[in-house]
């Protein structure tokens, strides 16, 4: 009798064990693109730096222009993050609306930080042009980063998403 429970006991055991493997969720096709999304803006990030770096004065107007279209996309990343958190606000815990609340200043800080260096950038002479773009590229780089998702943590795993889709679309969207 003690051998029977214990078959069945490890029988058990060894059915709910296999269950729960198979429960595993699986990688979501939508994770692989999110990664692709996030891969995408960092690759434009750091071509449009690129790009405005290799400008030498001679080309500032070419510069200047760049530097313009970037901060728009920037811009267009920002006001995807606060529409997906404004859809998100009657979901979310008073810390997390806080602690969303304290990463937007930041944003809006830094975005503030890049316009006063792309004003520098536009109206340095010609032998302080390498520093002034030199701090436009630091600057765009900051606002880039305090953008990336991880810096705000979801309530959910569907709030995340829409927070990362927020901030990523831009980069799919580059005839705005």
């Amino acid at each position: 009798m003690t051998s029977i429970r214990m078959l069945a006991g490890v029988a058990l055991l060894a059915a709910s064990f296999h269950a729960g493997a198979q429960e595993k969720p699986q990688p979501a096709p939508q994770a692989a693109e999110e990664s692709a999304q996030r891969a995408e803006m960092r690759r434009e990030v750091e071509e449009a730096a690129r790009a405005i770096d290799a400008y030498s004065v001679s080309r500032r107007d070419e510069a200047l222009q760049r530097a313009a279209t970037a901060m728009e996309k920037m811009d267009m990343r920002i006001d995807r993050f606060q529409a997906a958190w404004a859809k998100q606000e009657q979901r979310i815990s008073a810390e997390s609306r806080a602690s969303r609340d304290n990463a937007l200043a930041e944003i809006r800080e830094r975005r503030s930080e890049l316009d006063a260096r792309y004003r520098a950038m536009r109206e340095s002479s010609t032998q302080a042009w390498t520093a002034a773009k030199e701090r436009f590229i630091g600057a765009y780089l900051d606002l880039a980063d305090s953008l990336r998702p991880a810096r705000v943590q979801p309530e959910s795993e569907e709030d995340s998403k829409s927070v990362e889709e927020a901030a990523e679309t831009g980069s799919k969207k580059k005839g705005e």
